[in-house]
C-alpha cells in the first residue's frame, strides 16, 4: 500500500480524492494502528465492487457517477503484519474471511493513520488448501500429458469434511432426496454447513446440505455427481 492517497476504489487505479502529507509517520506508529484491524471487524465494502444492492452490482452504480449508502459488513482478520517499510510505501501480508477487501483494509488503515492509503499491488498467496507454492506456470502445460498429470479430481479439491453414507442413503442422494441420520455411516461435520458425500465404496456422489435436528443430522442434496 502507499500512505498519502485517497481514491474512489481504494486502489491505485481508481480516481485520486485526496493527496495528503505522509512526513511524520513512523513504522512503529503504523503497526500500531494495525492492531486495531485484527480480529472480527465490520468493513464497509467499496463502491467498485460486486455485491448487489437493490438488484444492482455496485461498481455499475459507480460508472453513474453514483454513490450510495452500504451496509457493513462483518469480516475476520486473522493476520495483518507488516513485512517491510519505505515509506510511503508499505509491503504487509494479510489472512481474513472470505468477503474481505484488502484494498478496503488499506483505505481503512489510512484513515485511522490519518493521511489515506491505497493498494498499490495484490498477491493472493493461498486459499484453502491451494498455495502458490504449487502453482504451476501456464508454459509448462503445453501437452496434454503434462495437463493429465497435473489434473486434482474434485472431492480432493474441494475443502470439505466428508460423509458416508449407506446403501439405502446412496440411493436416496443420488435420486435428489434428503438422507436422515440412520443412513449416515460416517460424518466428520466440523464448522462447515457443507459437506461431501461419498458411498461405501468410496466413489464421490456429491454436495449436501447438512442438518441439524434432534435426532441428529440429515443431509439435503446440493449438488450430485453421480
Amino acid at each position: 500500500m502507499r500512505l498519502g492517497i485517497i481514491t474512489d476504489s481504494h486502489d491505485i487505479d481508481g480516481n485520486i480524492l485526496q493527496e495528503n502529507p505522509w512526513t511524520g509517520i513512523t513504522e512503529n506508529k503504523i503497526k500500531k494502528y494495525i492492531s486495531g484491524f485484527i480480529g472480527e471487524i465490520e468493513q464497509v465494502p467499496p463502491m467498485v465492487s460486486a455485491i448487489k444492492v437493490g438488484g444492482k452490482r455496485l461498481y455499475k452504480i459507480a460508472r453513474e457517477g453514483l454513490t450510495i449508502e452500504r451496509e457493513a459488513r462483518k469480516i475476520n482478520v486473522y493476520e495483518f503484519s507488516v513485512l517491510k517499510t519505505e515509506l510511503p510505501d508499505i509491503w504487509f501480508r494479510v489472512s481474513c474471511s472470505r468477503g474481505t477487501y484488502v484494498r478496503t483494509l488499506c483505505h481503512d488503515l489510512g484513515q485511522k493513520i490519518g493521511c489515506g492509503a491505497v493498494l498499490t499491488e495484490l498477491q493472493r498467496t493461498k486459499i484453502g488448501n491451494y498455495s502458490v507454492d504449487n502453482a504451476v506456470p501456464l508454459e509448462k502445460l503445453e501437452t496434454k500429458e503434462e495437463i493429465q498429470k497435473r489434473l486434482i479430481s474434485i472431492e480432493q479439491s474441494l475443502d470439505l469434511p466428508r460423509t458416508i453414507l449407506s446403501s439405502f442413503g446412496e440411493n436416496l442422494f443420488i435420486h435428489g432426496n434428503k438422507v436422515q441420520s440412520d443412513e449416515i455411516l460416517e460424518m466428520n461435520e466440523g464448522t462447515k454447513e457443507l459437506v461431501q458425500v461419498f458411498n461405501k465404496q468410496g466413489m464421490f456422489l456429491g454436495i449436501a446440505s447438512v442438518t441439524k435436528t434432534a435426532v441428529g443430522p440429515s443431509l439435503v442434496p446440493k449438488k450430485v455427481f453421480s
